[in-house]
């Protein structure tokens, strides 16, 4: 997943040729393709490892899985501000926040063209907490999408109906 979405995110930033001073054509993608992924390994780093062993705080999303579609949905967009501490107690989600803008304010490093400042770290911020929200979102309904578009779901087993057997499937 962390290459389909390195790769998609390089190539929406060739179409708009964000960070001129990378070009375009392969080389420019290849750059490019090389700061989205340095940004989700540090992403990953920050908000997956350091800030949660810092805080004691377990950054997993966990689904309700059930209830009324309302409750779901809150429940999913509430992950951005509430998180779990280790030993199950709600506390605020620092490692969203705090590794969200550390990893804003380490990319402007390594992205030439970045527009510094606070004004648009904190939009940068904003777009990628809102991201994590989206994907919360997807995470809690997912099982229901794939099971409406008849999708295959990793961790769904295979229904088998009670007259048929194993040798003539």
């Amino acid at each position: 997943m962390t290459f389909l979405g390195t790769g998609f995110n390089a190539g929406i930033d060739q179409a708009e040729n964000t960070d001129r001073s990378y070009g375009q054509g392969a080389q420019g993608y290849g750059r490019r393709f090389g700061a989205e992924f340095a940004g989700q390994a540090s992403s990953r780093f920050f908000k997956d490892f350091a800030y949660p062993w810092i805080f004691s705080e377990d950054p997993r999303y966990y689904r309700l899985g059930r209830g009324p579609t309302g409750r779901r949905l809150l429940h999913a967009m509430e992950h951005a501000v509430v998180a779990q501490r280790d030993d199950a107690k709600r506390m605020f989600n620092f490692s969203e926040w705090l590794g969200t803008s550390s990893t804003v304010v380490l990319s402007n490093t390594y992205h030439p063209d970045s527009q510094r400042g606070f004004a648009p770290a904190a939009e940068r911020v904003g777009y990628s907490v809102l991201q994590d929200v989206g994907f919360d979102v997807l995470r809690e309904f997912w099982p229901e999408v794939s099971h409406l578009l008849k999708l295959p779901f990793r961790g769904e087993p295979d229904l088998v109906s009670p007259d048929s057997s194993p040798a003539t499937k």
